[in-house]
């Protein structure tokens, strides 16, 4: 079972290292950087004091 959580872990952080690639590259070929993470990603995030660790989604629209 060991050997087994360490394939499938090995796979996940090989995944999340290609998207981050992937991402950083799309990131950096913005010509207009004065957007925040909330702007481009429609993502907001609660703040620490907020009522819990909550995202809301608005794809395509502000949030």
């Amino acid at each position: 079972m060991r050997r087994e959580l360490d394939g499938f872990t090995a796979i996940l952080e090989s995944h999340f290292q290609w998207e981050e690639r992937r991402i950083t590259r799309a990131l950096d070929e913005l010509e207009d950087r004065t957007h925040t993470g909330e702007q481009l990603f429609g993502i907001t995030l609660s703040r620490p004091g907020s009522h819990g660790a909550r995202c809301q989604f608005a794809i395509g629209q502000p949030v």
